[in-house]
């Protein structure tokens, strides 16, 4: 297996042009293909969140190479809740944007990075992490530790607001 020297780290403030990027190429993959009127309102509107909420209720955890790009990069929100007894603490962790570079794959960069991300939730005491896995990333999931849940409830969604993507 080739050699890759990273740095894994906590992102910062000044890497979030390229925190940003990896949300678009992420997205651009799920969706198979963004439109450029889409991209022109959601590339500020994730500049905006990622200053607000970057290392308050959002933590980015990025692999970056020897040049600071960023080849890899996993994302947790924690999210605060009124406590019951499924989540006491009332802290609960949702995972998102867990997105390596097609050339960077199979390094382990992802796993190492959740491997972080699961350190850290641990440490803030929340009470569990979730997250929606897509087919490649199943098995990453599996291996640390995630199992499918079978929900007690009815997932429902209201869409208040439609664009193309």
């Amino acid at each position: 297996m080739k050699v890759i020297n990273m740095e894994y780290r906590q992102a910062i403030e000044t890497d979030i042009p390229e925190i940003v990027q990896k949300r678009i190429q992420f997205l651009h993959e799920y969706h198979q293909g963004l439109s450029e009127r889409y991209l022109g309102q959601l590339i500020p509107k994730l500049q905006a969140y990622f200053e607000k909420h970057l290392n308050k209720n959002m933590m980015a955890y990025i692999a970056a190479d020897e040049t600071a790009r960023v080849c890899s990069v996993a994302l947790l929100l924690v999210l605060e809740k009124p406590p019951r007894p499924a989540f006491m603490n009332g802290r609960t962790g949702l995972i998102l944007n867990v997105y390596t570079e097609p050339e960077f794959r199979r390094f382990g960069m992802g796993k190492r990075l959740m491997e972080m991300l699961l350190c850290d939730a641990r440490s803030m005491e929340l009470d569990y992490v979730e997250l929606t896995a897509t087919a490649d990333g199943y098995p990453l999931y599996q291996q640390l530790g995630f199992h499918e849940e079978i929900p007690e409830t009815v997932p429902m969604k209201l869409r208040l607001r439609t664009e193309d993507i």
